[in-house]
């Protein structure tokens, strides 16, 4: 089997409750998702289900085993990793055979597999979501999309065991401070929404 892949690099997570731990990055090419916010996605060369380098699961997991060692995170992301279903299987697989745990970051429209974290990041609202449950939710407010109707709804109707609002970039720029007020005022209805960020893109890395 080939895994049709993006990019891959080392890195820090950036946002969620995994935020600062080191792990091997596999960006999949590929992102069926038609969400609101893809004329702004910040990986516009992984959405094309065509292109990038191909790579058996076995050679992701060993290249990643090399770099972050036993035990170590190997995150799937994209793109839409389930995009290519079978690849996450099969990388899944491979990774608990080498003693590496899996985060994977998907956007929820397709029921996912479980790895040993999984974030599910909405792009849609609650009634389209198939992913209902799982480590964390983070949604990026957009607010041409996110309402209060739609995280109330989000956060009420699915079993997350934490819930983060994270701001949306467009052109080198964060709505922080709007993302900040809609979080309170969530709270303030009794939803207890968590504020996240990109990390990576204020310390400059990848």
């Amino acid at each position: 089997m080939s895994v049709r892949i993006q990019e891959r690099f080392v890195s820090y997570q950036g946002s969620g409750l995994l935020a600062g731990e080191r792990q091997y990055f596999v960006r999949m090419q590929g992102c069926s998702v038609l969400c609101p916010i893809r004329s702004v996605c910040d990986e516009q060369s992984a959405l094309p289900l065509t292109g990038g380098e191909l790579l058996t699961p076995e050679e992701i997991v060993d290249a990643a085993k090399s770099v972050v060692a036993e035990n170590g995170w190997l995150h799937l992301t994209g793109g839409e990793p389930m995009s290519q279903k079978e690849a996450v299987y099969a990388i899944l697989s491979e990774a608990k055979k080498a003693d590496l745990r899996v985060h994977m970051q998907t956007s929820g429209l397709v029921l996912a597999p479980r790895p040993d974290f999984i974030t599910v990041s909405p792009k849609v609202t609650e009634s389209g979501l198939k992913h209902r449950s799982g480590d964390e939710m983070i949604l990026v407010y957009d607010p041409a999309w996110v309402s209060h109707e739609v995280a109330r709804t989000l956060y009420t109707r699915t079993a997350f065991k934490s819930y983060f609002l994270q701001p949306l970039w467009v052109d080198g720029e964060c709505n922080a401070k709007e993302t900040v007020e809609f979080c309170e005022t969530m709270n303030r209805c009794g939803l207890n929404w968590n504020i996240t960020g990109q990390l990576h893109k204020f310390f400059g890395i990848k």
